[in-house]
């Protein structure tokens, strides 16, 4: 840097992005500020990047989006499919209306991938109306188009219409990806009607024989209409967990002492673990980790610092590592 390599732009995108996958957001940041006067979109995409990826999205990544537009900088695409996907939940709806109508007026909503963008965000948002009225309107509606409004109804709790866009997209002849057909399969308070109604649509496209689509189905209700005891559940969520479907695994969690009437065992802490870390929360994992009842395995130690090579934080990593040979030492010594 001293020798006036960050003047170049790839390096100082470079730097924010290992900055940012570090960790270390103080000081992408700090490399951003430096040089932010110099109108340079691919370094705001990633700074936002940065925000979004570390869920920081709501207050810096939000501010940091209306300061772009002050500045005089046009949004890509890039820039909008970023910040909504950063938007996914109802207090980011006034931020997920200004993304939406910047689209509009940018034209950017014929390109499929920046569509399937905001069709997500405004669901998760609770924007229904224009959710679905994009979706209608699409010329180009593709499997990621039909799961986006699907995931978005089943993450609200909103089923039936979910169903009825699921068996639509059957009917179209559209086979749902695996993460959608788990996402909906182990959707929390699902009624046995509508288990049944899913179950008939993952016969229809013939996946009743994947594995993890069957640990999914073996967690809907049964006959009675009462779900499945722990083992399927951790089944289940391990699952989720392999799929990398964080929000959904988050809630199911959640409602461990609730919905499901099962405690949580050492099995499901390493499950949870293990999810947060694959999506790059580690310090969030580190910190489930450490306050759960129980005192952490080598598996979920390991599973860590494999998420900290992953993403580079060596000074997380370098700690998890002196657990682990502590861990080693006291088991060969008892």
């Amino acid at each position: 840097m001293e020798a006036g390599f960050i003047s170049h732009g790839f390096v100082r995108t470079s730097l924010v992005n290992s900055f940012g996958r570090s960790g270390k957001l103080a000081e992408a940041r700090r490399i951003f500020d430096e040089h932010c006067d110099e109108k340079d979109i691919f370094l705001w995409n990633t700074m936002l990047g940065v925000y979004a990826d570390h869920g920081e999205a709501e207050e810096d990544g939000v501010f940091l989006f209306w300061r772009l537009h002050l500045e005089g900088l046009k949004a890509d695409r890039i820039t909008l499919t970023t910040m909504a996907s950063a938007c996914d939940s109802p207090e980011l709806l006034r931020g997920s209306t200004r993304i939406h109508d910047h689209c509009v007026e940018l034209g950017y909503m014929t390109d499929v991938v920046t569509s399937n963008s905001i069709i997500t965000m405004d669901a998760s948002c609770g924007n229904w109306e224009e959710a679905v009225a994009i979706f209608r309107k699409s010329q180009h509606r593709d499997v990621v188009t039909w799961s986006a409004v699907i995931a978005g109804y089943f993450k609200q709790g909103r089923h039936s219409p979910g169903i009825r866009f699921f068996q639509e997209m059957v009917l179209e002849g559209l086979k749902p990806s695996k993460v959608t057909l788990v996402a909906m399969l182990g959707a929390s308070g699902l009624l046995l009607e509508e288990a049944k109604k899913i179950h008939a649509g993952v016969v229809a496209i013939g996946s009743e024989n994947d594995s993890t689509i069957g640990n999914a189905m073996a967690f809907t209700p049964d006959a009675t209409g009462r779900t499945q005891a722990k083992p399927t559940f951790v089944s289940v969520f391990a699952a989720y967990s392999h799929a990398g479907i964080l929000q959904e695994a988050c809630q199911i969690y959640g409602s461990l002492g609730g919905d499901f009437d099962t405690v949580a065992s050492l099995e499901l802490y390493g499950c949870m673990v293990d999810l947060l870390g694959r999506a790059g929360w580690l310090a969030k994992a580190e910190a489930l980790m450490v306050g759960m009842p129980f005192p952490p395995t080598l598996v979920m130690l390991k599973s860590l610092l494999g998420a900290c090579g992953t993403y580079g934080n060596l000074e997380r990593g370098q700690r998890l590592a002196q657990e682990i040979t502590c861990s080693v030492f006291m088991v060969k010594k008892s």
